[in-house]
């Protein structure tokens, strides 16, 4: 089995199918929304407010936060 060099530890290998769903949702907003702009953003010293939006509609705001406080 080749070693991937983007998990070398093989976490994957312990997540959900849903967990690895959530995971290829964010690896493909992150390829198509965030990378062309990134640079930009960083090079002006801004943060990119307009992905915020697609951020929380995908559910990744406050996906870190217990249930308690109404989170993921």
């Amino acid at each position: 089995m080749a070693l991937n060099p983007y998990d070398l530890f093989d976490v994957r290998s312990l997540l959900s199918d849903e967990e690895r769903a959530v995971q290829d949702t964010v690896a493909r907003f992150t390829d198509e929304r965030v990378r062309p702009i990134i640079g930009d953003a960083f090079d002006q010293g801004r943060f990119p407010r307009e992905l915020v939006p697609e951020i929380a509609e995908m559910g990744l705001l406050g996906s870190s936060l217990p249930t308690m406080y109404g989170c993921a």
